[in-house]
């Protein structure tokens, strides 16, 4: 069904993560088929698979459990596809408040990420971060983010999160 799905010529991306999303809402596609699936997928594929499940994550979070986590981490280590990085990012900082413990083992990857990626995978990346579990050094690692990072996008993700002003738009 994921192959079919992702294969239809006939389907923008955007639709065929609308019907991925809607088979798993109704149950006729289950996370272990996602992952079956995408051990072989192209990174494209890969990607439009992590979409889906952010969205899931989001409309019905009770489907997502550790495994989904887990996932995403993987996908944070493919640094030859950035829209899979922002995707699994984005799945990561969904899943964090639900899984703490789990969620602080992506801290290294994401700090990787920081590095390799463009501005949409470092301002998911930083959404990730901000949703961990924060205790002093957490916050300082948050705080030294926010002052080193060039970017106002990316630089008001860690704003928000530490409770300062946001960095207004160069004119």
């Amino acid at each position: 069904m994921v192959q079919a799905l992702l294969q239809d010529k006939a389907l923008k991306p955007r639709q065929k993560s609308a019907r991925i999303i809607a088979a798993v809402l109704d149950g006729e596609l289950t996370f272990a088929q996602i992952v079956a699936y995408a051990e072989s997928a192209r990174l494209p594929e890969q990607a439009t698979l992590m979409e889906a499940l952010v969205q899931v994550s989001q409309q019905r979070p009770a489907l997502a459990d550790v495994h989904w986590l887990h996932f995403a981490m993987r996908g944070l280590c493919n640094t030859k596809a950035p829209r899979l990085q922002w995707e699994a990012a984005t799945l990561i900082s969904e899943l964090a408040k639900r899984f703490p413990a789990q969620a602080v083992d992506a801290i290294p990857m994401l700090e990787q990420n920081l590095q390799t990626g463009g501005t949409v995978v470092r301002w998911s990346v930083a959404t990730a971060l901000c949703a961990m579990p924060r205790d002093a050094e957490m916050t300082a690692k948050l705080e030294a983010l926010w002052q080193c990072e060039q970017e106002n996008g990316v630089k008001n993700v860690y704003a928000v999160a530490l409770g300062k002003p946001k960095s207004k738009r160069a004119k």
